[in-house]
């Protein structure tokens, strides 16, 4: 992503004093340039390789972390105004599901086989 979420971004925070990662940081916190960019490669993927899954700390952090996750429920919208606040801590408005509904709205709801 151009804008190294899965760099510093995410793993600002919590590292032990081995460098070794211990969980994510700004879990579930997405700017409106990651949200266009993972609008673009959705698009792209469903196009081009018949569909895509979104890399998401709110999906990957780890339980004993002290903020709850992983997270089976989407969440907010992540319209989040300062996305460096309080890194470490987990947002109300935080969450994936900015991007289900945009899924939804692009390609239709989904729905379960027969």
């Amino acid at each position: 992503m151009p804008s190294g979420y899965w760099g510093d971004y995410s793993k600002e925070a919590h590292r032990a004093t081995t460098s070794r990662y211990n969980n994510y940081s700004r879990i579930g916190r997405y700017t409106a340039e990651m949200k266009q960019d993972d609008y673009r490669q959705t698009d792209e993927n469903v196009t081009n390789y018949n569909g895509h899954m979104l890399a998401s700390t709110w999906l990957q952090c780890t339980p004993n972390e002290g903020v709850g996750g992983p997270f089976a429920k989407p969440g907010g919208r992540s319209r989040i105004k300062d996305v460096d606040s309080d890194i470490d801590e987990l947002h109300p408005e935080a969450g994936i599901l900015w991007w289900l509904e945009y899924v939804r709205d692009r390609y239709g709801a989904w729905v379960p086989p027969k």
